[in-house]
């Protein structure tokens, strides 16, 4: 799988984002959740809360590409673990590769 491309997330790309979570989430997970909870759950992932993730400078957001089409991304941003964390720390949020480029060195490039 070459030619892919990693670039930031910018505030344009928030619907992409959401349907790229998506469609990961549901290759990844679904099998483990009834369809009326995972229904639930994915209508809480919208554009718009990705888009005030992306215009937030606590987070930063990296995606990877094939030629236009999105294959993976990363979210870091502060802890959110009930935890004590030394100052500047950041937590890998999400992490999500289409399964077709999974074992391809995507996650660790993101």
């Amino acid at each position: 799988m070459t030619d892919l491309r990693y670039r930031d997330v910018e505030a344009g790309d928030s619907a992409m984002v959401a349907k790229l979570f998506e469609r990961s989430f549901v290759e990844t997970f679904a099998h483990l959740y009834e369809r009326d909870d995972l229904d639930a759950f994915l209508r809480g992932v919208t554009a718009e809360a990705f888009a005030e993730e992306i215009a937030d400078p606590d987070f930063a957001l990296r995606v990877a590409e094939q030629g236009r089409a999105p294959v993976g991304f990363a979210k870091l941003g502060p802890p959110s673990l009930p935890v004590d964390t030394p100052e500047r720390t950041l937590e890998l949020r999400q992490i999500y590769v289409l399964e077709p480029w999974q074992r391809q060195g995507v996650a660790r490039q993101l």
